[in-house]
This record gives structure tokens, sequence and C-alpha cells, in this order.
């Protein structure tokens, strides 16, 4: 890039700062309404099994809840000085800033709902999940750097043991016994499991969206690229001794679609805008560790160089690049793809009976369970993985070369300010892109380039951590066709607890308003809740003999 095309794309850049900061500050105010949702009749299974009939097809959101309370709290010895969270709840409550106890003799739960990213942060419409008949609270809470917590953008002691303890501390300033049900998506269904792992006494039950395990293949499956290989689709299931003796050679990513080649070079491009990237500069004479010798020119190279950008002194090289991350993880997440399953054969969900342990199909018409067919099912399950499934699979991988410290920014040390800041109209530019903080590209970029530090704690499938959480009940809902975070992750968490309940919705993409995966997952809130009220009394005799 010569330097007339990069002064003008940095100008691009402090215009779209300034834009991309005003919308935050609207995305802040708004709460949006949905002016007809649907209700329906409380079920009353003994235990917790989706028959799916026309009544539950294209469930709508709740109407808003009452925000009951809303706070910041401190969190001491930390770089991090407070934790925003609200409280939701009916609107005829009188608990208002009081007591928020699990009210057994209502029979009401209390739900705390974890936003994804690593850095989305929370908004009042996520309480809109759940059935104000039913739930009695509702928590929100922005995790750390991101939505209204402080400061925002901070990567410093942000890991997932400390996201861990911050739910447990909100969780005893709230004064709440049991959280009755934990609602995770993407990112924040390896929260959710995480908390569960460690606080298994704390959770009555946990409802699942777009599994996310954060595994180094899940990270490469989004962010990576093989730019050493040939082969044109990567949507490929080879066996398992194939892919032993390749697979320190070959990462399967979503980037090598066809249908994504002008997304990913774009997104590949995106850095240039940076100075630390526009010479392409020897990272090794900045600093660079050589254990990172990989990442740098193999699968995560693009990855890293965003984190240089995005992390970096240059905040209108941030700004410009943050766009470039949220439109590379639009493409994704909108892209549509046919299943190599006929969906005829799959039906319209396809669910995990824990307590029979098989899968059954539910077509809108009737339920199906296929007693003599779980071979066949068992293929077309596979058909719906993205990459080759190992026999013995974890979150954390053996490596030679192992992350053990966090990766540190590499910066050219340039003071942009001086090149750009010309005129009023430029330095008033400069100095918003400075104000705005992209945090869930800053995290999520964070996260993922430190994906073997952050999780070093947090084996999610190993044996002894699920047979911590292997008596919660559990419902995950996954979109077939969610290419954020594929298939893979929700069935490799059902081999590994069986005891769960997986909903695998055929159309399904990644978004919870997704409108296919939006009514599945209303549907779940509902279900444990049902559940957790016949077994009020149990839920009782727990909380007295755990404190």
């Amino acid at each position: 890039m010569d330097s007339r095309s990069y002064q003008y794309q940095r100008h691009k850049g402090l215009k779209f700062a300034i834009m991309t900061r005003n919308q935050h500050e609207e995305e802040k105010k708004m709460h949006i309404v949905d002016q007809n949702p649907n209700k329906v009749t409380n079920t009353t299974a003994a235990t917790i099994r989706h028959e799916t009939t026309e009544s539950v097809l294209n469930r709508k959101l709740y109407p808003p809840p009452t925000l009951l309370r809303n706070g910041t709290l401190p969190l001491e010895d930390s770089l991090h000085s407070l934790l925003y969270y609200e409280v939701y709840g009916p609107g005829n409550t009188t608990a208002v800033g009081g007591d928020h106890r699990r009210d057994a003799s209502k029979g009401k739960a209390i739900a705390l709902s974890l936003h994804g990213g690593p850095g989305a942060g929370c908004f009042p419409k996520h309480a809109q999940f759940f059935d104000p008949e039913r739930y009695d609270r509702v928590i929100l809470f922005d995790q750390r750097g991101c939505g209204r917590s402080t400061p925002r953008g901070e990567t410093r002691e942000n890991t997932l043991q400390l996201l861990v303890e911050d739910i447990e501390t909100l969780r005893k300033h709230l004064e709440v016994d049991v959280l009755d049900v934990i609602l995770g998506g993407s990112w924040g269904s390896t929260l959710a499991l995480a908390y569960a792992q460690s606080f298994p006494r704390r959770v009555g039950s946990i409802v699942l969206r777009g599994i996310c395990l954060f595994r180094s293949r899940e990270i490469d499956w989004l962010f990576g690229n093989r730019e050493d290989d040939d082969d044109d689709d990567v949507v490929v299931v080879v066996d398992k001794q194939d892919y032993d003796t390749r697979r320190n050679e070959k990462t399967f990513c979503i980037s090598n679609q066809k249908e994504l080649a002008r997304a990913w070079e774009n997104f590949a491009n995106g850095t240039a805008v940076s100075k630390s990237n526009v010479d392409d500069h020897d990272d090794d004479k900045k600093g660079a560790h050589d254990e990172n010798d990989d990442n740098k020119r193999g699968t995560r190279r693009v990855l890293h160089k965003y984190y240089n950008a995005l992390l970096g002194s240059d905040p209108v090289a941030r700004a410009m690049v943050a766009r470039s991350w949220m439109q590379w993880e639009m493409s994704v997440a909108s892209l549509s793809i046919e299943l190599e399953a006929r969906e005829e054969d799959l039906g319209r969900v396809i669910v995990w009976n824990g307590a029979k342990r098989i899968w059954t199909v539910n077509p809108s018409n009737s339920q199906h369970i296929l007693e003599t067919g779980q071979c066949r099912q068992k293929k077309n399950l596979d058909l719906l993985r993205k990459w080759p499934k190992l026999a013995s699979d974890s979150t954390m991988l053996s490596s030679s070369s192992r992350q053990t410290e966090i990766r540190p920014v590499i910066s050219t040390g340039v003071d942009c300010q001086h090149d750009d800041a010309k005129d009023k109209s430029q330095t008033d530019a400069y100095e918003a892109a400075k104000k705005y903080i992209p945090a869930q590209a800053m995290l999520t970029c964070f996260y993922s380039v430190n994906q073997e530090v952050i999780m070093e704690n947090f084996d999610l499938l190993k044996k002894e951590n699920i047979d911590r959480i292997r008596h919660i009940p559990c419902i995950a809902v996954q979109g077939a066709k969610d290419l954020i975070c594929p298939p893979d992750s929700a069935l490799d968490l059902v081999e590994a607890w069986p005891e769960m309940e997986c909903r695998i919705v055929t159309k399904g993409k990644h978004s919870m308003y997704d409108p296919n995966i939006m009514s599945e997952l209303i549907q779940a809130t509902d279900d444990v809740a049902d559940f957790l009220s016949n077994k009020n009394s149990y839920c009782r005799e727990r909380v007295k003999k755990n404190i």
C-alpha cells in the first residue's frame, strides 16, 4: 500500500471511529420491544424432554420485564474497577433492591444470562427469553472489559478464571443461594460450563446455545487459513487414522470455503491500515517469541496481525480493523449452506434424549423415535461435523510448544497523531477515535490468540470435570447450519455428557435471534423452569445441605 492510499484509508478510519462511537452510544440506550409475544400453556413434564408440536413452533420473545435493580459491583485488588449488572423481573414484584433469594413458595426461578463474545455485553432484550410467569428474577451483567463495566477494552487481569470468580462474587452480592438456570450462548456457553464445573452446588440447571468449548480447533476454524493447502472444500470428514497422520499439517478452516474467498481476502488485508503491518515487518525484530513463529506464517498469521492492531496504541487503526473484524464475523454468520445430510431425514429438530440415550427426530407433525435406525442417524449427525472427530478429544491438546504466557503486543512505537492530525477536523476525529473502544473485537481477538493460557485450568470435556456437573439438568440448543460455532462441539459435549439433552435445529444458524434458534431457546428456558418447579422440594433440601 503506497503512502497516499494509506493516508486516505486512515482518514476514512477517523470518520468511521466517530460514526461507530455514536452508534455504540445509541445501542446502549436502545430497548427493543417485541410487540407480539406468543404465550403458550405450561408443561408439567417429570423429566426434561422435548416434544415438538405446532404449538411450540415460531415462539416469540416474552414482553420486556421490569428493571428491578441495576448497579456496579466494585472489584477489589483489580485493574477492573466496576462490574455492571441488571436484575429484571415481573412488574408486580415487591423485592426491588431487597431480598433476591429464591422464593420457593411461588415456585419461580432465578436465572443468570451470560452474553457471548468475549466482549459482546448484555442487553435488556436478553431478559425476554424468560417467561415472567416462571421466573422471579433474570440477572444480566457485562463481563470484564465490555459494555458498561470499566475500564472498557481492558485485557489485563481478564481471564476465564477471573470471569468465573466474578459470577460467584455477583451471586453473593445479590444474595442468591442457587442460580436455578444459567443461560449461556456462544462464548457464554464456555463461561456457563466453566462456572458450573467450578461451583456445581450453586447451579440448578443449564441452557446452552451455539456450543463453544474454546478449543484450538475452534479458533483455527473461525480465524485461521490453510495457506499451503490446495483443497478447495474444507468441509470434509476423514477417518481418524488419516487425520492423525496429517493433524500437524492440515487445519480445517471456514476461510477455505469458496463462498467466503472474497470475504477472507478483505479480512486478511484489513490490517494494512495499521502502520505496524503496512510494510509487513519481521516480527522477530520487535521482540516476538520463537514459539509464535508458526502463527506468524501459518494458520493464525492473520489473527496475530489483528492482535497487534486491535491492542496496539493507534486508535485510528483500531477503529478500522475493528470494522474489518466484525465484517468477517458477519460474513461467516450469514453464509447459507446446504447440509450434506438430507433435511427430510433430519427432521426439524434432532434431539438427544439423555434419559433414554437415544437420538430422536422431531418433525412438525409427530415424534419419531429411531430405535432401529440409530446407525443411520449417527451417520447423518457425523455429516454435520466440520472437522474430524478424534477418539480422545478434550479442550486441551498436548503440544511440545505450548503457550505458557499472554502474548505481548508488537508495536512500532509510532505516534500516529503527528502524521494524521494536521488540522482541527482531523484532531477532533483523532480524539473521537481514542474514545471509541471496540471491546468485542479486542477481547475476542485477545482471548483467541491466548486460548491455551485462557483455558489452562478448564478442560471442559475432561471426565472428572463433567462428573462434577453430570447431575445438573442441561439443555443445549445448536444450529445445524451454525458456522461460527459448528455442531462439532455440541456433539462432542453429548459424547462426554450423555445425561444432558441436546436439540440440533436443522435450519438454525448462530444468532440467538435466528427465528428457529429463538423458538427452541425459549422452549428450553420454559422446560427447565417447569422441571425445577416440579422438583421444588428437592431443590430446597439441596440448598440446605450445601450451605
